[in-house]
């Protein structure tokens, strides 16, 4: 009988010793491309494309993000997901998520145009986070990243 009672609690000793590598981040790859939907008076709406990376061996679904994002310091926009995500296993897909910015957000960012025709370089930065759930538990992650793009990275001249 205490035979049976070790080998019913090896499974559990085995996940709560492994429990540390069960879950590893879900990755952004690179940002693939942006394409803005709505220019009006009072806002801007892009539509986001990003690469991600799920290492883990089972499916992780985002639920909800907002990642506020920077252009030199100045504020763009905020990313969020329109829509729940899910992401295959072991896989590297393509996610779309939108971006929603205030017109006078762009306008700073546009006002300073001659600053970015003469930049070579610049810095796009991102502070936020992503919730999300695999199986029963739900995490909230924080995001910050900091990229330097050139001119051709963000389209201002060639």
């Amino acid at each position: 009988m205490p035979f049976m009672k070790v080998f019913a609690l090896f499974p559990l000793l085995l996940l709560l010793g492994a429990s540390c590598n069960l879950y590893k981040e879900v990755e952004m790859v690179e940002m693939i491309d942006m394409k803005v939907t709505e220019w009006s008076g009072e806002n801007v709406r892009a539509e986001v494309y990003l690469q991600l990376k799920n290492p883990n061996w089972y499916k992780v679904r985002l639920t909800r993000s907002h990642v506020q994002l920077y252009l030199d310091g100045k504020e763009i926009g905020v990313v969020e997901l329109s829509e729940a995500l899910d992401i295959p296993p072991r896989s590297v897909t393509t996610h779309t998520m939108q971006l929603h910015a205030d017109y006078e957000d762009i306008e700073n960012v546009i006002g300073n145009m001659l600053n970015l025709l003469f930049k070579q370089k610049y810095v796009l930065e991102g502070k936020g986070y992503v919730r999300g759930r695999a199986f029963f538990i739900a995490r909230k992650v924080p995001v910050a990243f900091r990229e330097d793009l050139t001119r051709e990275d963000i389209g201002v001249g060639k």
